[in-house]
């Protein structure tokens, strides 16, 4: 079970983050500056930190796209972008399916005065809740995160190195479920216009549905505006896993610095994993020595381990109004009552 972690920070530390967070401030930016800071600061940022990537997942939930600036004495030093959900007068920026959005720093030392300034920014915003996710790179002390209305919640991340030697340890170790996938003719090849018009969001749907019990929250526009996003971009790459004549699997990845991050879904699991070991691949002929393929539940990362991948920790960052969280908590509540009521009555109705 994963807990947030408990207020640590020593008085003394917990009164220097708060003198400087108090010298801070969060204006709005544009998204000119969010790329300028995003090439500056590559080593410490990812892909799921691109100002494109930003705009898309808020247009693909249907959110509101918020960009801040935090300004030291040197000027700007980090970049929160948000996707927003407005429910009346208050806002959320929940999780979404990708690790590490939200936060762009210049280094690790000031994080948390910048969570501390950006969390103040947010209530004035009036956004009740939010999630800001730190990549591995950024190695925090949660201790010096965690204070009122911020949890901390240690999450695990997936590591494949793309050396041939373990690549191919791992294809050789799994030769039966890499035969058994490929002797219906499964080929892996770049997405098509046509595929993410319409094929993949259909898979998607067919995977999530079965893995979660509900469909994914994004618009059935998710995958084209991707395309149009992405489309030419040397480093981003749609790898489509066919097999008898149908789509069987997705692999989405991005190339930063020496790193792939990327994220896939197939319809079987060793689908799954010819789809890793062809990143892998793919991975060490752009120059990548690493791929970061994102974790999940436990059963997951146990799995993605089995296909030679290694875990790592990050941080994920629940920003919680003390007095607006209470309010978007008791409105959640009202919701949910409200929906199995409503559930009751039609299902009575129905029998009537």
């Amino acid at each position: 079970m994963i807990a947030a972690t408990p207020v640590g920070a020593a008085a003394p530390e917990r009164a220097a983050i708060e003198r400087r967070a108090g010298r801070l401030a969060v204006e709005p930016i544009g998204v000119e500056e969010a790329w300028m800071f995003h090439h500056a600061h590559r080593s410490l940022t990812t892909p799921y930190t691109r100002p494109d990537f930003a705009d898309l997942l808020a247009a693909g939930y249907g959110r509101s796209p918020l960009r801040l600036g935090v300004f030291g004495g040197a000027g700007i030093e980090a970049v929160v972008q948000l996707p927003l959900h407005r429910r009346g007068p208050l806002a959320t920026a929940d999780q979404t399916p990708f690790p590490y959005v939200g936060l762009m720093t210049d280094g690790v030392e000031h994080v948390p005065s910048q969570i501390l300034a950006i969390r103040r920014a947010l209530s004035r915003a009036r956004v009740a809740f939010a999630v800001i996710s730190l990549p591995p790179q950024l190695a925090v002390d949660p201790a010096l995160l965690s204070g009122p209305g911020v949890y901390v919640h240690e999450r695990t991340t997936c590591i494949v190195p793309t050396g041939a030697a373990s690549v191919e340890a791992v294809a050789a170790q799994w030769s039966r479920s890499v035969h058994r996938a490929t002797r219906d003719g499964l080929r892996i090849e770049a997405a098509t216009a046509v595929e993410m018009s319409g094929a993949l969001a259909q898979l998607t749907d067919q995977v999530v549905l079965r893995a979660q019990g509900a469909l994914p929250g994004y618009s059935d526009a998710m995958w084209p505006m991707a395309w149009e996003v992405f489309r030419g971009d040397g480093d981003v790459f749609l790898r489509v896993a066919h097999a008898g004549g149908r789509i069987a699997g997705l692999m989405f990845s991005i190339k930063q610095g020496a790193t792939m991050y990327a994220d896939g879904i197939a319809v079987r699991p060793e689908i799954m994993g010819v789809l890793i070991l062809d990143l892998a691949r793919l991975a060490a002929r752009h120059g990548c020595a690493w791929c970061d393929i994102t974790g999940g539940p436990p059963n997951v990362v146990a799995f993605k381990q089995r296909w030679g991948a290694a875990p790592a920790r990050y941080l994920d960052l629940h920003i919680k109004d003390p007095v607006l969280g209470l309010a978007h908590g008791a409105a959640q509540r009202a919701a949910r009552i409200a929906g199995g009521a409503g559930a009751l009555l039609g299902g009575r109705q129905r029998r009537g």
